[in-house]
């Protein structure tokens, strides 16, 4: 077991105190390392060998390659280990190709639990508690096309680069390999409102609230190829605590292992029909890259070190000049998230809704002393539902970046940046919904035609929809400095005026107004208008902090009445000359 347990960390450390940490790199003996890692790959093999029987599948790749639908384009096993590979485009140029293999709790941890709650339970029948443990490996490819992405052979642990000669050749510059392994515990508590009221049922029905308590700690590693000689060594290290409340209404299975408060609507244990629960989790977040260069003998001394769960090395290196270890970058965060969710399954039709907000403050440190404080938010909103033989996810998400403050200064006039990501995700997409996702997509402004003549009632299969929308410092400080009379210009032809010059003033606007008085849909299209001004006002008001701007943007955008036109208003006054974009539909059109 030491042998299997040991040959986890080459490629991530688990949490300090897990292993004893071996000092001498020279006491690593590679081939018991090897054949450990090649044992982890024969369990994951068994999962694996669907993904080869399908490569060699002429079919199979002529329909993954004609819709070339980004994201999961395999997987396997719903207990350890489960594998996946995804392909999704890169932000640069081609497509990334992730490996992942995911490792849950092994089934004596599971049985533990289980004992330990049935005896918990004559004593506290509501409560419920278990340690939490995952370890996740994946690997990063890049390729050129996807087809190409579909016939890479699968990832194998057994081929970490242990050596300096094997980091060369045998991985690829910018392919990277990462481990997450997270460890806590949870607590959870139940209500059996029916139970305490005394009504029995011969069917197992629960409704009640519930809440759960979470602690846990993540580590994650990272190991990638900038080239020949230089790698770039990631850990971070994440702290979490988090608790969720909710209410549930369900048929019950397992009266010891409770459905967990979560959006997932079926549970191991039972069926649940409705709930709804309010989640947050505090982060805190502490990561550092190094770059590690192997050809020097105390560089791959201290890659060694670092495979053996040992990070001392290369922080003494990185502290002396002229040395093979350089610190990269540091960043160190606390990050709010929350989440209000629920979910209602009919069994023949279902309907899941989040609503996902995260609030972060970060300090990134760089060589010389050189550091930038900053501010992310985030505000994401996702729709899922299903039915007999198909699903559907709708995501919309705002991001903001804000500087505070740096080393150099921070210029008073440097605005935040906005990033704006529609995703709509169908497998079994009829042309009928997808003319009204051609219809959302204009009404956002958002950078994608669809130039297809969708037949209303023909199924189109899988298909997927994205489009993503980057304001940068600039476009933000155009928006926010634009005068009333641009403001109003954008608005107008955002709402398809016309002539966008008739809102161009407020006598213009009046006129309007009195022209269109038995017109109940142009009033209302007014109407909607000034809100969209007034917010977009609110950003140039001198009293409110950037960071506050910033957070009420992203509500506005958020808002179901005037998110669409706000959008789109702030596309036209910036223009698309200094806005990126880009979108894509794929699927077999």
């Amino acid at each position: 077991m030491n042998n299997f347990l040991r040959s986890i960390v080459l490629i991530t450390i688990m949490l300090t105190n897990s292993f004893a940490v071996r000092a001498a790199s020279d006491s690593i003996d590679f081939e018991k390392e090897r054949a450990a890692l090649a044992k982890l790959d024969k369990h994951a093999f068994k999962k694996w060998g669907k993904l080869e029987a399908l490569q060699a599948d002429p079919v199979w790749l002529e329909e993954q390659a004609d819709s070339e639908i980004y994201g999961t384009v395999f997987h396997k096993g719903w207990f350890n280990p489960k594998v996946q590979r995804q392909i999704v485009p890169d932000k640069e140029d081609g497509l990334l190709v992730i490996d992942t293999i995911i490792l849950g709790p092994k089934i004596i941890s599971q049985v533990v639990t289980l004992s330990a709650n049935l005896a918990l339970s004559y004593f506290f029948p509501y409560v419920q508690g278990g340690p939490i443990h995952s370890k996740t490996f994946s690997n990063i490819r890049h390729v050129k096309t996807f087809e190409e992405g579909l016939k890479l052979p699968h990832f194998l642990l057994q081929e970490t680069p242990l050596t300096h000669a094997e980091f060369s050749s045998e991985l690829d510059a910018g392919e990277i390999l990462t481990t997450k392994t997270t460890n806590g515990f949870f607590a959870r508590f139940s209500l059996d409102i029916l139970d305490l009221i005394g009504v029995s049922s011969l069917i197992p029905v629960q409704l009640g609230p519930k809440a759960k308590l979470h602690f846990q700690k993540t580590l994650k590693v990272s190991i990638a190829k900038k080239t020949e000689d230089l790698a770039v060594l990631l850990i971070e290290n994440t702290k979490e605590k988090g608790v969720g409340i909710g209410i549930g209404f369900g048929f019950t299975f397992d009266d010891i292992i409770d459905i967990p408060v979560s959006i997932g609507i079926n549970g191991a244990s039972g069926y649940t029909p409705f709930k709804a629960n309010l989640k947050t989790s505090t982060q805190n977040i502490d990561s550092i890259a190094y770059e590690v260069d192997l050809s020097d003998p105390e560089g791959l001394a201290a890659y060694h070190s670092f495979l053996q769960s040992d990070f001392t090395v290369l922080q003494d290196l990185a502290e002396l000049e002229d040395s093979p270890v350089k610190m990269e970058v540091r960043k160190v965060g606390k990050a709010t998230i929350t989440e209000r969710n629920f979910g209602l399954d009919l069994l023949a039709w279902r309907i899941g809704r989040r609503h996902i907000t995260m609030s972060a403050l970060y300090e990134t440190t760089l060589p010389g002393g050189r550091f930038y404080k900053y501010q992310e938010a985030m505000s994401k909103k996702v729709k899922d539902s299903g039915g007999i033989g198909g699903k559907e996810q709708t995501s919309l998400k705002f991001s903001v970046i804000v500087p505070l403050s740096s080393s150099e200064g921070l210029d008073e006039s440097k605005s935040f940046t906005l990033n704006s990501e529609y995703t709509y995700h169908d497998y079994r997409a009829k042309g009928k919904e997808l003319d009204k996702i051609s219809d959302t997509i204009s009404n956002f402004g958002l950078p994608l035609g669809i130039p297809v003549n969708f037949s209303p009632k023909e199924n189109y299969d899988e298909v997927l929809v994205y489009a993503n929308v980057q304001f940068s410092a600039v476009a933000m400080t155009k928006i926010i400095s634009s005068d009333s009379q641009d403001v109003w210009i954008a608005v107008a032809s955002a709402t398809g005026l016309a002539d966008p010059l008739n809102w161009e003033d407020k006598s213009a606007r009046t006129l309007y107004s009195v022209t269109n008085k038995k017109n109940p849909k142009n009033l209302r299209r007014l109407s909607i208008a000034r809100k969209v001004v007034e917010k977009l006002h609110l950003l140039r008001s001198p009293d409110l902090p950037l960071a506050l701007k910033a957070k009420t943007l992203l509500r506005q955008l958020q808002k179901k009445r005037i998110g669409h036109l706000l959008h789109k208003t702030m596309v036209n006054i910036v223009g698309w000359d200094i806005l990126m974009g880009q979108g894509h539909i794929k699927g077999n059109l």
